[in-house]
């Protein structure tokens, strides 16, 4: 019974030394493989050459590129949102805004002096009108109340302009004229009046500038004629003097000032002298107000 116990405890420890030898060798078998592989793959490695191909070559710049896109861009980016907060922007913030106020209060106050200057215009009005040479003379020199023989009949007209408004008044053109007409003018019709040398440039605030047509009587063509006189003693020609003046304001917008009067056509009055009648004159008087007005 021992006998038979002991045999069977060897024949165990015997298989179990052997199982152990197996698996010890089996191990050392496969890590001599994984050694041997292992020595393939780095052979095979160190084979390979050392130098890219052109599309690696190209592939891997690509990347780089990419990546160097990228980190330029996120750099400016996280610049620029630093720099909104950085002292020397929020400083030219302030000086912008500071400069924007200030071209705002200025523009307004520059508009504000232009349209008390606009309010201050320069006005020429007719101040006076007169007319002179219709009248003959008495013995004496004096002069009488019947209308002068046509040797001495030889009108002409003044008018005196005054500056009623604040502002000076730049002279641009002065145009006028004197003569025998059957019916007034055509309302801003100037085809017959005549230019007039302006001596005085500018008629300044509450000054007065005379206007005259005293040059335009010797000149041909200007004056009233015979047959003229004729019909304006019967009263059917009237005299009118007629014409513009156009003037700037400091700032160059244009005015004009329109005038038209007329020496009424003169009524008889019959009183004894030497037994004829004799005609009298009335007023040189203003013409209608679309004829006279002020813009």
């Amino acid at each position: 019974m021992k006998l038979s116990f002991l045999i069977i405890f060897f024949l165990i420890l015997s298989g179990v030394t052997e199982s152990a030898e197996q698996n010890t060798k089996s191990k050392e078998i496969r890590t001599y493989k994984h050694q041997e592989s292992t020595k393939d793959v780095q052979t095979t490695a160190d084979k390979e050459p050392d130098t890219p191909a052109p599309f690696q070559i190209q592939i891997l710049e690509a990347l780089r590129a990419i990546k160097d896109q990228i980190k330029s861009s996120s750099e400016q980016y996280d610049a620029s949102q630093k720099s909104w907060n950085s002292p020397s922007v929020l400083i030219q913030i302030g000086l912008l805004v500071v400069g924007t106020f200030y071209t705002v209060f200025a523009s307004l106050q520059w508009w504000a002096i232009r349209a008390g200057l606009r309010t201050d215009r320069p006005y020429l009005l007719i101040e006076k009108a007169e007319i002179f040479g219709i009248r003959g003379c008495d013995s004496m020199g004096g002069p009488t109340s019947d209308i002068a023989e046509y040797k001495s009949f030889n009108p002409y007209a003044d008018f005196t302009f005054r500056n009623f408004g604040k502002g000076p008044a730049l002279l641009n053109e002065a145009i006028i004229r004197l003569y025998t007409l059957k019916e007034i003018p055509k309302v801003d019709d100037f085809t017959d009046c005549k230019g007039v040398d302006i001596a005085q440039g500018a008629v300044g605030a509450d000054s007065r500038w005379k206007l005259t047509t005293n040059d335009m009587r010797n000149v041909s063509g200007l004056f009233i004629c015979e047959p003229d006189y004729e019909e304006f003693k019967k009263g059917t020609k009237t005299i009118f003097a007629w014409g513009r003046v156009q003037y700037k304001d400091v700032f160059q917008k244009p005015y004009r000032t329109v005038f038209c009067w007329e020496l009424k056509q003169p009524q008889p009055v019959y009183y004894v002298v030497n037994q004829e009648p004799i005609l009298t004159l009335d007023d040189f008087v203003r013409g209608p107000r679309t004829h006279n007005y002020a813009k």
